[in-house]
């Protein structure tokens, strides 16, 4: 007769949403649910989802917007115009060129942040730039002049990638060569103000480095360096980095700082070399001008970048601080190469801890493991160590040690970083060795009878068990229990303590023991795991590997364990991924009632300079120029086995654009005739500033 006493009413909720709430946030209607007898209804929760905007996406508290534009708007200006979303008209014009990775930033116009609505996130508008499916010949003719040729026939030394520039405008410069020479030009160069001659008092002693009867536009009037006679020629260099600017900065250059721990428990000094590229000034820009300016133009204009730098070698100090851990990090700042236009990477050393014969490090806590024997473990040990800083410490322990028994020693830990007036605690653990099962029945003896130091004898030998009195048996079950952490397996046999069991067999007490404590039916250890760093060659075409191991084995009785080494070898398969798991049965350390554990080797790909995986494909990114991504370009590159691949690429090469080539991916496991696919990208690199003229050629070629 329940139902007869509930009728069904509809109810409106009201629910005022706050600015800045996120998907996934929560609105509780208590006890808003359905009422029946004996049960508190239900509370009704309503979750935020965010329906899709046709403008805007979310992330956070920003907003972001990605706008549609052409070529021409790329290299020749673009306005924003949107509409915010309390209906506010934002008009944002960029005059940036807008490469493929460009966005727009726009601060305080992102969601509103909960908690405090007058402040916002930012607004980020990014761009997806629609390249023309194809250009023809008059188009690849007119971006080769407003953004440079390609000049490999000069050196034909350098890579390709290396031979070419794309400034501001060109023209053709003949030389006493049977080459050309492309020479950017701009609007400084033609009016002779791109290097000034304030430092020389006589300022009619300018000259020319080309006559303008070598040069095609007629329109250019003046000298392209002064003479500069009495300044300093390094000031020429300094000059072409102001006029063109460093346009980005190399990514950090991370290396490992292995440390022991005794060096990040008291500090070190610690000295690394590194080799690095460096510009060179030592000479190169001496000599006749006329030589001297040929020969910078050539480095500047056609590759030849390398030709101002040399290799050194540094040595870095590094003071390690008492306290430091695995993971932090030393940063030494633009120590990476130099080269034109690019400030050097940062160089950062990332410390790693060196494994210790005797310690293990819990964040500020020290961890030490003594193995004892179960006669220790009831007599009494002390613990003898030295510590990190030379000190010899003694510990004598007392207490029954029983299996998570552990000794804590206060500030006796790692420094504290900030305040090394501080420490860590130090943990003194116990592994305690049971032999083997004749072992443990001496052990089970000798609880019998709490003569501990006797059992230490090889003499001996435990009377009959009758004569065990009822105080005894009794100290032997609480020893136990302290021990094992249980009860005696015989404690409730015949009133207290072990079984009389005159007429049976004594080993009844040890099955019952074995039983109890699992000695019968031995466990076996956890597998140990190594990584196994493979390149990938190696994973690709096969390989032999030989790894060294170190581990306990026993004797024929089981009592005495040495230390040996091993090598085991690994054949890696065509094919392999990283996570692949190669195993060795029963190669850990040899212990008695135990079971060795297995030894698993786990593949981790090596980085490569070229290549990257995904799944069974290979992905290799090219940095092209604008110039070859509307004329052309053609992809030399070496495969993992040797071969040398040309892949000529005569389409417009988009920003989402990639060539798949099929068949010379990765082998695929189980059938290595098949293999993936390559993919091939491409990171296009566009021009930090255009002139005037270029982007009038740009709507000329592409149109407004």
């Amino acid at each position: 007769m329940e139902r007869s006493l509930t009728r069904k009413t509809e109810e409106i909720l009201t629910i005022d949403t706050k600015p800045g709430w996120k998907k996934g946030t929560k609105i509780t209607f208590e006890e808003k649910g359905n009422e029946r007898p004996n049960v508190t209804p239900a509370d009704v929760v309503f979750i935020v989802d965010e329906k899709p905007h046709s403008e805007f996406t979310r992330d956070g508290n920003d907003l972001i917007v990605t706008r549609r534009i052409s070529v021409t708007e790329a290299f020749t200006g673009y306005t924003v115009h949107l509409i915010t979303l309390d209906g506010r008209n934002l008009t944002l014009p960029i005059n940036d060129v807008i490469h493929p990775n460009y966005q727009k930033v726009v601060p305080n116009e992102g969601m509103p942040i909960l908690g405090d609505p007058t402040k916002r996130g930012i607004l980020k508008i990014k761009f997806d730039i629609r390249f023309p499916a194809r250009v023809n010949a008059e188009q690849k003719a007119g971006i080769r002049r407003l953004f440079g040729i390609h000049c490999p026939s000069i050196f034909p030394q350098l890579k390709a990638k290396d031979s070419y520039f794309s400034f501001k405008e060109s023209c053709c410069v003949t030389l006493s060569c049977k080459n050309s020479l492309c020479l950017p030009l701009s609007s400084n160069f033609y009016q002779g103000k791109m290097f000034s001659t304030n430092n020389s008092p006589d300022q009619n002693r300018r000259g020319t480095m080309f006559s303008t009867d070598s040069i095609p536009n007629q329109n250019w009037s003046g000298t392209i360096f002064s003479n500069n006679v009495y300044g300093d020629d390094d000031d020429i260099v300094r000059a072409f980095a102001q006029r063109f600017g460093v346009s980005a900065k190399d990514p950090a250059i991370k290396h490992t700082l292995p440390c022991s721990l005794e060096e990040l428990y008291q500090g070190a000094t610690k000295r690394v070399k590194i080799t690095r590229q460096v510009a060179d000034r030592s000479g190169l820009l001496k000599g006749p001008r006329a030589l001297l300016m040929v020969f910078l133009v050539l480095f500047l204009f056609c590759g030849m970048e390398r030709s101002l730098t040399r290799k050194t070698e540094e040595i870095l100090t590094i003071d390690t601080k008492p306290g430091w851990k695995k993971g932090t990090k030393i940063t030494f700042e633009e120590k990476g190469n130099e080269r034109p236009k690019v400030t050097p990477a940062d160089v950062v050393f990332i410390v790693d801890e060196k494994p210790h014969s005797d310690f293990t490090r819990d964040g500020n806590d020290l961890i030490v493991t003594r193995r004892i024997s179960v006669t220790e473990a009831f007599t009494g040990y002390t613990v003898h160590l030295t510590t990190l800083d030379g000190r010899n410490l003694t510990f004598p322990i007392n207490d029954v040690i029983h299996p998570n028994y552990q000794k804590v020693v206060p500030n006796e830990g790692m420094p504290i970083p900030g305040d090394p007036t501080k420490r860590g605690i130090l943990k003194i653990k116990f592994d305690i060795s049971m032999r083997d099962i004749s072992y443990v029945k001496e052990a089970f003896g000798l609880l019998r009878y709490t003569e501990l130091e006797q059992f230490s004898s090889p003499f001996f030998h435990p009377p009959s068990i009758n004569e065990m009195t009822s105080q005894r048996r009794a100290t032997a079950d609480d020893v136990f229990a302290e021990f094992f952490g249980s009860n005696s397996p015989n404690q409730n046999r015949r009133g207290t303590g072990f079984s009389s069991n005159i007429n049976g067999d004594d080993n009844d007490i040890f099955r019952s023991f074995g039983q109890s404590f699992g000695v019968s039916a031995p466990g076996k250890d956890p597998a140990i795991k190594h990584t196994l760093p493979c390149s990938l060659e190696e994973l690709y075409q096969g390989a032999t590997k030989r790894v060294k191991i170190t581990r306990q084995v026993a004797d024929r009785r089981g009592l005495i364990t040495r230390k040996i080494e091993e090598i085991l070898t690994i054949d890696t398969k065509p094919g392999w991924k990283k996570g692949t798991k190669i195993t060795f049965e029963e190669k850990g350390n040899e212990r008695p009632n135990v079971t060795p554990a297995d030894v698993v080797f786990i593949v981790d790909e090596k980085p490569h300079s070229e290549f990257t995986r995904e799944g069974n494909d290979l992905i290799v990114t090219r940095r092209i120029s604008v110039t070859e991504a509307f004329t052309g370009y053609t992809v030399h590159l070496i495969t993992l086995d040797g071969r040398n691949l040309t892949l000529p690429i005569n389409d417009v090469i988009h920003p989402n654009y990639q060539k798949v080539v099929p068949n010379e991916g990765m082998p695929i496991l189980g059938d290595p005739t098949k293999r993936g696919i390559l993919k091939i990208k491409f990171d296009i690199r566009f021009p930090a500033r255009v002139n005037a003229e270029q982007k009038a050629g740009i709507r000329r070629l592409f149109g407004p």
